[in-house]
């Protein structure tokens, strides 16, 4: 159990620190939550070409004070410094409408380590983007984030309403996240195993469907030619076409995960940039091509997670109740920020050890905090 402190002394964080954007804010909003002190984040996305708060980011503040009966000073459009400070942690049905292409995974990775330590169960409408770039998919949340995050007791569910795309947005998720009865357990993944199986999805929204087709082949002939072992492993990628009224705008991606011998749980996704004001489309060949790149590359590390898990693992292993270890691949800007902000907003200290030039062993004895 964390030791007593003064939990409610107002903390600052320098939003401009290492990755310098949304990252900084979800992490220290969370702990800010979590840990029942207030926290003031200046110089929010401050590494950003349009630095400040932006639709997605202040919905996931405004939700998440919600669920903490908390109060949000500055909050608004484009602020570069707001205030968040917690009240309880309550249960219950939220909602959200970004009103952008603005990801809605974002908010989930926001409030859902806040969730966990709710009185009861926790339900969420969240209205925005599903499928975009530069931010998980939800295919990847469900088949890639949960079943790892399971490890530590996190319980949650995922149900896709309807699909938003880049730049209308106006998808929707259903999603449950069910509180824990004492401490979130530690976790260790050192061992990679054999690969066993590759399963993915295809989606593709009001465009021909051949598409789907000649990226799930790219994936598959990439995996068959790279894949360690591949000769023995099952591939399965499934396609899924959608239109209005299941998704809004027109776009396509693959998400692809992979599961071994010891239990390890890697993805990878790319995301096609049609639709973009009016630019040309990713190549359907290309989309499949970098996703199987992208799991080969980590596959062959031998890393327990992928690059895109590595951050959210950080916030879980902190919190949990004894040492928890995971071997990944060089750390990403992402992981380095979450460990940073961590190790400011609460007592937890992270080690980094190198195993070799391309494999890194992530530490820490979690704090073991338990819902109050």
């Amino acid at each position: 159990m964390v030791s007593k402190m003064d939990q409610r002394t107002l903390r600052t964080i320098d939003g401009s620190l290492l990755e310098g954007g949304g990252q900084v804010l979800r992490v220290a909003a969370a702990c800010a939550v979590i840990m029942q002190h207030p926290v003031t984040i200046n110089k929010i996305r401050a590494r950003r070409s349009a630095p400040g708060l932006k639709s997605q980011h202040l919905k996931g503040l405004e939700v998440l004070c919600l669920i903490c009966q908390g109060k949000l000073a500055g909050g608004s459009l484009n602020s570069a410094e707001v205030t968040v400070t917690p009240g309880p942690i309550n249960a219950g049905h939220f909602e959200a409408d970004i009103q952008t292409a603005g990801s809605v995974m974002l908010i989930i990775q926001l409030v859902l380590p806040c969730c966990l330590y709710a009185p009861g169960p926790t339900s969420l409408s969240l209205r925005g983007g599903t499928d975009t770039d530069m931010a998980p998919p939800v295919d990847y949340t469900k088949n890639v984030f949960a079943p790892i995050a399971s490890k530590f007791g996190v319980d949650m569910s995922i149900d896709v309403t309807r699909r938003g795309f880049f730049p209308r947005g106006g998808g929707e998720i259903q999603a449950t996240i069910k509180n824990i009865p004492g401490s979130l357990t530690a976790v260790n993944l050192l061992e990679f195993g054999k690969v066993l199986k590759v399963e993915g999805v295809c989606v593709i929204a009001d465009l021909p469907d051949h598409l789907a087709d000649t990226a799930i082949d790219a994936a598959r002939a990439t995996l068959q030619r790279g894949l360690p072992g591949a000769a023995d492993v099952h591939i399965n990628i499934k396609k899924e076409v959608t239109s209005y009224p299941n998704a809004v705008g027109k776009g396509f991606g693959i998400v692809l995960w992979l599961r071994t011998s010891t239990d390890v749980v890697l993805g990878a996704t790319c995301i096609s940039k049609a639709g973009k004001r009016g630019e040309r489309g990713t190549p359907a060949d290309v989309v499949g091509v970098e996703a199987a790149q992208a799991l080969i590359e980590d596959c062959k590390l031998g890393a327990c997670v992928d690059r895109h898990m590595q951050d959210q693992m950080i916030l879980l292993m902190g919190l949990a109740a004894g040492k928890s270890s995971v071997v990944c691949g060089p750390l990403t800007q992402h992981t380095l920020t979450a460990i940073e902000i961590m190790q400011q907003s609460t007592p937890v200290k992270f080690t980094v050890d190198k195993m070799n030039d391309s494999l890194f062993k992530i530490s820490c004895d979690g704090i073991g905090m338990k819902r109050s």
